[in-house]
């Protein structure tokens, strides 16, 4: 012929080796590609791994033990296998309860062996139910409606989800957890009229889908343990419930925005709105704001935030923003307030302010007793020298609300003031009352 045909070659194989070769990569409990954490076997264990490398003289064979500690060999010795990648072991004593690890070791083409061996991460033998197990697994502490917290409604016609922690059975471990739906919270079995008993497997949270829900309805779950030995928890366990709310897809309607309790450095915005929704406030002294709340994600009717770290004597911009739980949002229209200006300090040489001063109840005029005195009295009199008031007090500041003795409002004009504190001093001046 034209052409040679070849062999697919032969290695030659380094006699004079005497590096250890590699071990094998992964050791998973079990005979298949996933790893198994538990078995109800009671006289065999298997285990599969990867393949070792020796890149002199080649991988010729394994060498495996079985013990209760990675690393250990107190279940079996050292045992040297084949050129190949899976083991099972019969005719072993294992106690039910107990963790057993493979540990492998590889061998090279000059009968070296791995100087380390890599470990499996256990698998636990669980009871057999010979009549010696008669308890069952714990019942579920919580089931929590929804993916993640505890939902409390939902707007899906097709689906419920819901999910729960796990439970322990030191006995015979948890084979599976069932579920089940139901509109009624349910007695201790729990309720099944929407969704059956279904096998969830080991997963601690189910997707519930293709489901004929009703708006208006609130539905339950109910979820029960089942251990290695086929007991199931002695109660089920009911979540409290999401009701079916119908599709919103109107925005939340927003009235009464103010804002409140201006201060020099805060303020707090107000409103309202017709259906359950969130809380923010965007704000700024310019139009495009720059700031905002923290968004309050509780779904209310009745809104503040407070806004703080704003500049005294200040004009602000801010609107609201409200979402409601079908996730339809409102942003209110612009407005405005202004921060109130900064309080001046009052000087020393001040013993009466504000001055001149449009007197009211809220707006009286102060007087400061010299010489930081906590006690004394303040005589008020007209230009002409007749006394109009006569106020005591034991503060360092004694108000006037601009009434005369008589109970009478006094009229604008300049008033002559004297105050004289209990250990003697006095001071005198003028005060201007204006409308």
């Amino acid at each position: 012929s034209t052409a040679a045909t070849c062999s697919n070659g032969i290695v030659v194989v380094s006699t004079a080796d005497a590096t250890a070769p590699n071990p094998p990569g992964i050791v998973r409990d079990g005979t298949g590609s996933v790893d198994i954490s538990s078995t109800l076997a009671i006289a065999t264990l298997s285990a599969n791994w990867t393949q070792g490398s020796d890149p002199e003289s080649g991988i010729t064979g394994y060498r495996y033990a079985i013990g209760t500690t990675p690393g250990s060999v107190n279940t079996a010795g050292w045992t040297t296998i084949g050129n190949v990648l899976a083991v099972s072991r019969n005719s072993l004593t294992l106690a039910a309860g107990t963790n057993y690890y493979f540990s492998v070791k590889s061998i090279n083409g000059n009968n070296l062996a791995s100087l380390t061996a890599t470990n499996s991460n256990g698998q636990y033998v669980v009871a057999i139910d010979t009549g010696g197990e008669s308890y069952p697994p714990p019942n579920i502490p919580v089931v929590r409606d929804g993916t993640g917290a505890d939902a409390s409604f939902t707007t899906s016609l097709t689906q419920l989800s819901a999910n729960w922690d796990a439970v322990m059975d030191p006995e015979s471990g948890i084979e599976k957890y069932w579920c089940a739906i139901g509109t009624s919270p349910g007695t201790s079995q729990g309720s099944a009229n929407t969704l059956a008993w279904t096998d969830n497997g080991q997963l601690t949270f189910i997707n519930a889908t293709g489901l004929t829900l009703a708006e208006g309805v609130t539905y339950y779950f109910s979820v029960k343990a089942e251990n290695g030995v086929g007991l199931q928890s002695l109660s089920a366990t009911n979540s409290n419930g999401l009701v079916v709310l119908p599709l919103d897809a109107s925005s939340p309607a927003v009235s009464g925005v103010t804002a409140q309790n201006i201060t020099a450095n805060t303020a707090t915005v107000a409103w309202t709105t017709d259906e359950g929704a969130t809380t923010l406030v965007e704000y700024g002294r310019t139009i495009s704001y720059g700031r905002q709340t923290i968004e309050n994600t509780a779904f209310v009717t009745s809104h503040n935030a407070s806004l703080t770290g704003l500049i005294e004597g200040s004009e602000y911009h801010y609107r609201v923003i409200s979402r409601d739980a079908s996730g339809n949002e409102t942003t209110s229209a612009d407005y405005t307030f202004s921060t109130s200006a900064p309080v001046p300090e009052i000087g020393e040489n001040i013993h009466a302010y504000p001055n001149p001063c449009k007197i009211s109840a809220s707006n009286p005029v102060k007087f400061r007793l010299p010489n930081s005195s906590t006690s004394g009295e303040v005589n008020i009199y007209t230009v002409s020298g007749r006394l109009i008031k006569k106020l005591t007090g034991s503060a360092s500041e004694i108000n006037w609300d601009g009434k005369n003795m008589d109970g009478e409002k006094t009229g604008r004009g300049i008033y002559i003031y004297r105050i004289t504190t209990s250990s003697g001093d006095s001071v005198t001046g003028k005060i201007a009352l204006t409308r």
